[in-house]
């Protein structure tokens, strides 16, 4: 059978009806880290935050982030940077981070090496060690399902909910879906 492909996915769908952003009670920063070109840092916008920040080590993909939030500011540097990040230090602010699960993800294949996913993973384990250290008052993390990250990532929802109230996660499995997903946008 053949996988349907991204175009035909939506083709076969309504377009969507535009609808207001939902704007915060107050001002709340939203921090993209491996920002890309800002999927994730558009879909905050539309949710009615205030990108303030994002970072990515390609300059082009970076440059089309800026052009659609010029008045974030934009940082062209490999992840983990060689100094600190300009993160927010008062008021709410969201904390996101999409290290490039090109380097994890079993979608590709034969083709990654030990050494590819010892860099990939240390990346999502600076990215949980940031998040721990800053803490944001809120975070998400975009990431293929390796157990190392799946442990960090309870290990990180027992400590929290010692110090807050609630604590909300959901790992998503998106290879389970019958559209084509786009990694990285």
């Amino acid at each position: 059978m053949r996988q349907p492909t991204i175009t035909s996915h939506f083709a076969s769908r309504p377009a969507p009806v535009p609808q207001a952003a939902r704007v915060p009670e107050d001002d709340y920063q939203y921090v993209d880290l491996f920002a890309g070109i800002g999927g994730a840092s558009q879909g905050a916008t539309d949710a009615g935050l205030r990108v303030v920040l994002a970072v990515d080590s390609c300059k082009r993909m970076l440059g089309v982030h800026e052009l659609n939030h010029p008045d974030a500011t934009h940082i062209v540097t490999e992840l983990p940077p060689q100094r600190p990040l300009p993160l927010p230090t008062k008021g709410k602010w969201h904390l996101h981070g999409s290290p490039p699960c090109g380097k994890l993800s079993v979608g590709g294949g034969t083709n990654r090496t030990d050494a590819d996913r010892t860099l990939g993973m240390s990346l999502v384990t600076w990215f949980l060690d940031l998040t721990e250290s800053t803490q944001p008052t809120s975070w998400s993390m975009e990431q293929v399902a390796q157990e190392e990250a799946k442990r960090r990532t309870t290990v990180l929802h027992s400590a929290m909910t010692l110090t807050v109230k609630a604590v909300s996660y959901t790992h998503l499995r998106a290879h389970e879906t019958e559209a084509d997903l786009v990694c990285r946008l």
